[in-house]
């Protein structure tokens, strides 16, 4: 799939199974593109997650790094941060650990080795 017609096409290209395909070097040069056509920045964040989730195994190491490109001051207040959230490696599944007492819109990554 080109490149352009990705960023022009984002909002239908990323529902199809071709885009949870793209290699981590492909959705790198694509999400910080000035180029990228989308509605809200939320959009670009649920895709990137469910990439990630496709085959978290291999890719939860790679989600800091998409993170640091997707717009996140640009999100509205849909997309506020309200909990906080979990990957469980061993589960492959992301939880609710607690809500947030004040909503945020900044996100941040943390690595935490039990």
């Amino acid at each position: 799939m080109r490149h352009v017609n990705i960023q022009q096409n984002f909002t239908q290209v990323v529902e199809a199974d071709e885009f949870l395909s793209l290699s981590s070097e492909q959705l790198v040069k694509l999400i910080p593109s000035d180029e990228l056509t989308v509605l809200t920045e939320e959009k670009v964040f649920e895709r990137v997650v469910c990439w990630v989730k496709h085959d978290s195994d291999s890719r939860k190491c790679i989600l800091p790094q998409l993170l640091e490109h997707v717009r996140l001051p640009l999100t509205s207040e849909s997309g506020t941060l309200k909990s906080i959230e979990a990957y469980r490696p061993n589960t492959g599944v992301w939880t609710t650990i607690a809500d947030m007492h004040l909503p945020r819109k900044n996100l941040g990554v943390v690595e935490f080795e039990r």
